[in-house]
């Protein structure tokens, strides 16, 4: 069996949205090794698609990249909420989006090798857009891109991320099959 076990995990940094550990690992060969991992929440995206058929994406500055990004709206959660609730508070508060039908595109995809955490992500259509609940720190633009047109369009005209690209292929896939 190709199992490694956890012999010890040390915290070496807790900040305010990530954690980075040190774990001590015996490996199925029965050596001990030492890996890094940075500890992150799970990620919840939204894919909204308006009646017009135009995604609506965000751009906001991110302090990564140190740049601003056009992105899906997303959240992070954790044992103590549910994605889907922790989904829909983010949306009314970045674009005023209420009400709509959430259909699953994916889950369970890790965030990466060495992170601790999930994606999923969600595509929402048949809702209204009302008053939006921002929190004072949060400076962001909607952008709203013809879906035949989105990918082309980040991949050529935006900085955004591999994780707003790869809502979108899936949510190109699951609309071509209908």
């Amino acid at each position: 069996m190709f199992d490694f076990q956890i012999l010890s995990s040390t915290t070496r940094y807790q900040g305010n949205k990530l954690r980075f550990d040190t774990l001590k690992l015996k490996t199925p060969e029965n050596k001990v090794v030492e890996w890094d991992r940075v500890v992150i929440s799970d990620i919840v995206y939204a894919v909204p698609i308006t009646k017009e058929n135009e995604v609506i994406l965000v751009q906001e500055w991110r302090t990564g990249p140190e740049k601003v990004l056009t992105q899906l709206v997303g959240a992070r959660y954790d044992e103590n909420h549910a994605e889907i609730s922790e989904i829909k508070r983010e949306l009314e508060e970045e674009i005023g989006l209420q009400g709509g039908t959430f259909t699953k595109l994916i889950g369970n995809l890790s965030n990466g090798p060495h992170l601790s955490g999930f994606k999923s992500y969600y595509l929402v259509e048949d809702f209204t857009l009302g008053k939006i609940k921002r929190d004072e720190n949060e400076i962001l633009n909607i952008v709203k891109i013809p879906l035949d047109k989105v990918l082309k369009s980040l991949e050529q005209d935006y900085l955004t991320t591999t994780g707003t690209l790869l809502g979108i292929k899936y949510t190109l896939e699951k609309k071509s099959r209908f």
